[in-house]
């Protein structure tokens, strides 16, 4: 629920049960529409003194949050107000009037309506066709674009979600919305809060996948969807797996984070990277630790990037979160397979990749194929789930791999940021003192200042030997 708009909320609702009609015009023109009706009422006339009792006057746009602008958003801006805060506002209260009114009121008569002729619209299709039908009804284009967002289940989460460097959006029921932010880091979206209405749209936003059943025996679905600026991985979770809520990530946000963009933000340092560039690429295998959200797949997806052009990369994860490598000049190999994964990795490696990215090792089986694909003497890359060094070995104690992670590089994460890195000897963790080689960190070096994996792609030449 975004703050501050429950006169606005409530003028749209009254609108959206009139005749057709004068709801049209009521939504296009509000005020003087309404200034019309009470004319017409004052005269006597019953239809006008009906809709006047039914529906309150139109009111004026909420006050706009003071702060610097973040991002344009399209049909809102995200403005930073504070070191960790934020606030989402829709072009219409900048606009001032009854330009709020006339965009909720619009988004309740486009509800429901989608493409003629069309047995599955996605998300943005949906936008377009209804952003049109706003304009027939007398929305100018900014007025009736933010009226078509507004008009779907996932309004207002689907507005944060077309940021350029919004990385991350996060909600949990009855709380406020959180985003991370490449420049920003992590905010929290001081007007935004996840209400019971909210979450059930995008509960049945998600219940609509061919994939998006929840349930008390499936309290966890992924489904992805499309938006202007790229792809979107949607989970909604639900009891007995966790309070109701849900996590966007911008899946197309990888892009323009690359490892330059990352040593940066100081995700990771130049002599770290180059350290894990060399272990990678000579053979050792390199194991990113953290826990949920610290950034580990964001890291492995730079550190891919940054082997080069013609390298052969086999990704093999339980949904694909990594880039299209292929578009980096790579030779890129990828395969979606829940569950086990160790046949899968047997039987795909007749392609002799030069590097194995695994994804997240989930579970005992997904260990197993972390240490056959080492033991065949590929170069592998893999994320894990873990809150300290003593949690990730107890945890591949248990499943009776320890062994697999003797000699591997480990690099441990939180909140974005590279914690320590080690390994394991003789069953006993080790810190590890990052020296790579002048070459190496002479490559990363010469990468400064590049904001997106085409330009890192672009300079890198092959550095695993063909």
């Amino acid at each position: 629920m975004l703050l501050g708009e429950g006169r606005v909320r409530e003028f749209a609702a009254a609108v959206s049960r009139l005749d057709y009609a004068w709801a049209r015009l009521l939504a296009a023109r509000p005020a003087r529409t309404y200034d019309e009706l009470r004319a017409r009422s004052a005269r006597g006339e019953r239809e006008p003194r009906g809709i006047i009792a039914a529906v309150p006057p139109p009111p004026n746009c909420p006050p706009v949050p003071d702060g610097r602008i973040l991002e344009d958003l399209g049909p809102a801006l995200l403005v930073q107000n504070g070191r960790r805060e934020g606030a989402l506002v829709p072009k219409s209260w900048v606009r001032g009037g009854d330009s709020a009114a006339s965009a909720a009121a619009a988004a309740e008569l486009l509800r429901g309506r989608y493409p003629p002729d069309v047995l599955e619209a996605g998300l943005w299709r949906t936008v377009s066709y209804r952003s049109s039908l706003a304009a027939g009804i007398g929305l100018d284009p900014d007025l009736a674009l933010e009226a078509a967002v507004r008009s779907t289940k996932l309004w207002p989460i689907a507005i944060l979600l077309m940021g350029s460097d919004v990385t991350e959006v996060y909600g949990s029921l009855g709380s406020r919305v959180y985003i991370d932010h490449i420049e920003a880091g992590r905010l929290v979206v001081e007007n935004l809060i996840l209400d019971e209405t909210d979450f059930e749209r995008i509960r049945s936003f998600v219940e609509l996948h061919p994939h998006g059943s929840i349930g008390p025996h499936n309290p966890l679905a992924k489904v992805d969807l499309e938006l202007p600026g790229g792809r979107v991985r949607l989970t909604v979770d639900v009891p007995p797996a966790s309070t109701p809520g849900f996590d966007a990530r911008n899946l197309s946000a990888m892009s323009r984070l690359p490892l330059p963009r990352l040593i940066s933000l100081g995700t990771i340092s130049e002599t770290q990277a180059a350290h894990v560039l060399e272990a990678l690429s000579g053979g050792t295998p390199v194991l990113v630790a953290g826990p949920t959200g610290s950034g580990k797949t964001t890291l492995c997806n730079a550190l891919l990037v940054a082997l080069g052009r013609g390298v052969r990369v086999l990704t093999v994860e339980e949904v694909r979160e990594v880039e299209d490598l292929g578009e980096y000049g790579m030779l890129h190999h990828a395969y979606a397979i829940p569950g086990a994964r160790t046949s899968a990795v047997m039987a795909l490696l007749h392609r002799n990749p030069d590097v194995v990215f695994l994804g997240e090792i989930l579970s005992s089986e997904h260990a197993r194929a972390f240490e056959f694909a080492v033991d065949s003497g590929f170069r592998v890359l893999a994320t894990t789930h873990a809150s300290d060094r003593r949690g990730l070995m107890r945890k591949w104690s248990s499943w009776g791999l320890s062994q697999a992670l003797e000699g591997a590089l480990i690099v441990f994460m939180r909140d974005k940021r590279v914690e320590r890195v080690g390994t394991v000897m003789g069953g006993a963790w080790e810190e590890v003192d990052p020296e790579p080689s002048g070459a190496w960190f002479d490559l990363v070096r010469s990468l400064r200042g590049m904001r997106t994996n085409f330009e890192v792609a672009a300079a890198v030449g092959r550095v695993i030997p063909a």
